[in-house]
């Protein structure tokens, strides 16, 4: 997975102040409106970063912005050692150095990883990562293994996750893409509760996945 050095982000969201949308759907109608914030600056200074994601305020938050991403570690290290950060903020627009969660170390499978999408179940929280599933290995150590796996943290708050294990400290994959091979993977994904939409009382959470092969 390619990786670039951020040294200052600028998050922006659309350029008008609300934009709304009508769909129709099994009968009903369904309207959502974007609204703009505000364009907001976050600073940290030697990581990358891929597509953070923001949890609006909210009592579950305490009334706190969170934002959470995936970065490395070390600002002199970009790969062996990454984590998963957060930082809170009472607006949306201004966050602070970002705080350790949870580190790929406490694993002994995931070498590689980007994106953080979290997810409010009503009791916890729920953080799905993108990852390469292997190790480390070589004179010039590279991250061998399976390409593009999804892996899953929980906690009570996004500042005490865990990694969800299946035997030992294996994470355990909650999915693969179909392709194996190749530079790394389209690299987009979201997890939407369609339970208050006429979805499935058994089983109501929807994923997209954007799987195909990446060489940009």
């Amino acid at each position: 997975m390619k990786r670039v050095g951020i040294f200052l982000l600028t998050l922006s969201s659309v350029a008008a102040a609300s934009q709304t949308i009508t769909i129709q759907a099994r009968g009903r109608t369904y309207t959502v409106t974007s609204t703009k914030l505000a364009s907001a600056v976050f600073s940290f200074p030697n990581h990358w970063l891929y597509e953070p994601s923001v949890v609006l305020a909210s009592p579950i938050t305490n009334n706190q912005y969170y934002l959470i991403l995936a970065s490395n570690l070390n600002a002199n290290d970009y790969a062996h050692d990454q984590a998963i950060f957060v930082s809170s903020s009472g607006t949306p627009t201004s966050f602070g150095q970002p705080t350790t969660v949870l580190r790929m170390s406490a694993t002994s499978n995931i070498c590689d990883m980007i994106d953080t999408r979290p997810y409010w179940d009503g009791a916890r929280w729920h953080v799905y990562v993108q990852a390469r599933e292997g190790f480390w290995s070589g004179s010039a150590p590279v991250c061998t293994g399976t390409i593009g796996v999804i892996f899953e943290a929980t906690g009570a708050s996004l500042t005490s996750l865990q990694w969800v294990y299946d035997i030992g400290f294996h994470a355990k994959p909650i999915g693969y893409p179909r392709l194996t091979t190749g530079d790394g993977i389209g690299e987009e994904f979201q997890w939407y509760n369609t339970l208050n939409y006429l979805g499935p009382p058994g089983l109501p959470i929807m994923d997209t996945y954007n799987d195909w092969g990446y060489c940009g």
